[in-house]
């Protein structure tokens, strides 16, 4: 079936953490979709106001859009689903976070932030461009609130203790970590699938038709709700174990590539074999030292056939040990389990593309 919607994460997905703006590489993947008919857009924690700054303002990359995990729902540069948080939830997480030290929240009315509980100094290291802008206030805002966050000076593990201990508080509130140190808040059971769902009735798009890109735990319903979903190299274990496919990392464009071949109609799935075989070469330390080279004494590790060619890739098909996409027949791979041991494809007969 055709892929007609596309959506990413943006950070740790399409943008490196740390970085502003997206690669030119981004952008142009983005419009070569449009411009094939495709809609694209992001999917992401963000507002819409801090999504553009990252397309450098490129209205037409996020014309349709999930913005606020799904929250606000745009197709076609307007926005046609809002959801608010329920704002005495909002207070008792406000008295719940007090009680933390170095932990934080902060709520948002479009590009403007607020800073209801915390520091300026813990928020800034964790998410620099909020905390340029912030505004302190002495309670949480009496305006619709649509985006708020919780911040803390911690790590993964710190991170996620936390907001099992804040859910078990809050009857009327969820929480999902992008990444270490911050909480997207939201309502109960609501999720980027959520926005997805949303955004198919208003494209008359099925989820078959859908391929979603994503990194972290808050990508873990949008990865599991969709047939098409892929993961980056750098994702989260369990965002990694949600998706049916995985690509290289964010550092090494791995979206914007993969995008490309979706315009270039690679994308695809098909269910079974495809009707092409491969031996897999074991190669050594001291092989891989030397480029690996089958000449350097790489041994057959055993033969398989495809099972699929899907957004430029090759996927290997069980029962090998490793599960792993490999962009070209040659490219060398490793497995963790084999320690040292890196494995390299060669092909016998390929199957059509």
């Amino acid at each position: 079936m055709a892929i007609k919607l596309v959506l990413s994460d943006i950070d740790g997905t399409l943008l490196p953490r740390g970085n502003a703006e997206v690669d030119r590489r981004v952008v142009e993947a983005f419009h070569a979709l449009l411009d094939a008919g495709l809609a694209v857009g992001p999917a992401s924690g963000r507002a819409l106001p801090a999504i553009l700054p990252a397309f450098a303002g490129d209205e037409a990359c996020a014309a349709t859009a999930l913005a606020t995990n799904g929250m606000q729902v745009y197709t076609a540069g307007k926005l046609v689903h809002e959801e608010h948080l329920d704002r005495e939830g909002l207070v008792q997480l406000a008295a719940a976070v007090r009680e933390v030290p170095r932990a934080g929240m902060i709520c948002f009315k479009g590009a403007e932030v607020f800073l209801v509980e915390g520091e300026r100094d813990v928020l800034a290291p964790i998410f620099p461009s909020y905390a340029a802008h912030v505004t302190p206030v002495d309670a949480v805002p009496d305006f619709p609130v649509v985006k708020a966050n919780v911040f803390v000076d911690a790590d993964v593990q710190g991170t996620q203790a936390l907001m099992e201990r804040l859910e078990a508080v809050l009857p009327r509130l969820g929480l999902n970590t992008p990444m270490a140190g911050f909480m997207n808040v939201v309502p109960v059971g609501y999720s980027k699938a959520t926005g997805i769902d949303i955004i198919c009735r208003e494209l008359d798009v099925s989820l078959d038709e859908v391929v979603v890109f994503g990194d972290a735990d808050n990508d873990l319903e949008m990865l599991e709700h969709v047939p098409n979903s892929v993961a980056v190299a750098n994702a989260t274990p369990r965002a990694a174990a949600a998706a049916r496919w995985h690509i290289g990392s964010v550092d090494e464009f791995a979206v914007p590539k993969a995008m490309m071949a979706i315009e270039a109609g690679e994308a695809e799935s098909h269910d079974g074999y495809s009707g092409g075989e491969v031996a897999v070469y074991c190669i050594m330390p001291s092989a891989a030292a030397s480029g690996c080279g089958l000449e350097a004494g790489a041994r057959p590790l055993k033969t398989v056939r495809f099972a699929w060619r899907a957004f430029g890739l090759w996927r290997l098909r069980a029962p090998l040990d490793f599960s792993r996409n490999l962009e070209a027949p040659g490219d060398v791979c490793s497995h963790g389990d084999q320690g040292a041991a890196q494995y390299i494809i060669q092909p016998i007969a390929l199957p059509p593309s």
